[in-house]
């Protein structure tokens, strides 16, 4: 904010160590899970998108912060609960790179960064797209609220570290015109497993959705709707190998999600059958 004539600067440093903290988190948490420390794709959209494999990583990470708290499916946007992509644009709005002098800090009962509503709206168009505009409300999220406050158009976010519910794990997609259809394996947020080395262990996805993502104006991709679906029958849930977790780096595991196995388990039966005709 700038500082008026005569007025003195608030010292800033203070409120960065009382958010810091929460903030890395949430980063150690995504980062530990392969999400990625920061959701880049969610501040500015996913552009120029190809039906290309290589692009899978690029999906998760736009779908991050919408997938985590399990939204409930809508064929439509415009049919989704609101509190819901509220609720998702925020989350994908503090995961962005946003610099922390750029909000201030609310203290009392009610304590967090200062978020102006223009800012909520910008991210919720990258979402969600222009058919539908968001009607602001404060979003009660079990654990933790955004308060809205309507005199002042602004959203109060508390810093607080919440593990998500899903993580999304892109199995395939399907273009059809100008819309991607993916089909999305929701893995759980606390069902990792580590290693006898303390590496960890991607489980299975607990379920599967498709997920529309349609061009915007701007051939930027939104999400238009959330539907639930069956498990793939082609896709192959191998084994990841483990996330490897020291105090200098996290490796994100190798997707082998989609690799065709069907010819090694060929070759192994005829050298079985080969060995009993000996």
């Amino acid at each position: 904010m700038p500082i008026k004539k005569g007025e003195k600067r608030k010292d800033v440093s203070s409120d960065k160590k009382k958010w810091a903290f929460p903030v890395g988190i949430v980063i150690v948490i995504f980062a530990l899970i392969g999400v990625g420390s920061v959701i880049v794709l969610a501040t500015r959209g996913i552009a120029d998108i190809t039906d290309n494999s290589e692009k899978f990583t690029e999906y998760e990470q736009f779908l991050a912060p919408v997938v985590m708290n399990d939204p409930d499916p809508f064929d439509d946007v415009s049919k989704a609960e609101m509190t819901q992509l509220l609720d998702a644009t925020i989350w994908a709005l503090m995961k962005s790179d946003i610099d922390p002098d750029k909000y201030e800090y609310a203290e009392g009962d009610t304590s967090g960064l200062i978020v102006p509503q223009k800012d909520v709206e910008k991210q919720f168009r990258k979402l969600f797209g222009e058919d539908v505009k968001p009607v602001h409300t404060t979003v009660e999220g079990g654990t933790y609220t955004f308060t809205y406050d309507e005199a002042n158009k602004t959203y109060i976010v508390p810093l607080t570290g919440v593990m998500p519910t899903f993580i999304p794990r892109v199995i395939s997609q399907d273009k059809k015109g100008d819309s991607i259809i993916l089909t999305v394996g929701y893995i759980s947020g606390d069902g990792w497993d580590q290693d006898e080395r303390g590496n960890y262990i991607e489980p299975a996805p607990n379920k599967y959705m498709k997920i529309t993502l349609r061009l915007n104006d701007d051939k930027s991709y939104f999400i238009s709707a959330i539907q639930n679906t069956e498990a793939p029958e082609t896709a192959v849930m191998t084994t990841q190998k483990p996330v490897e977790t020291t105090a200098e780096k996290t490796t994100i595991p190798v997707d082998t999600t989609g690799e065709d196995t069907s010819s090694s388990t060929d070759e192994t039966q005829e050298e079985t059958s080969s060995e009993a005709e000996e």
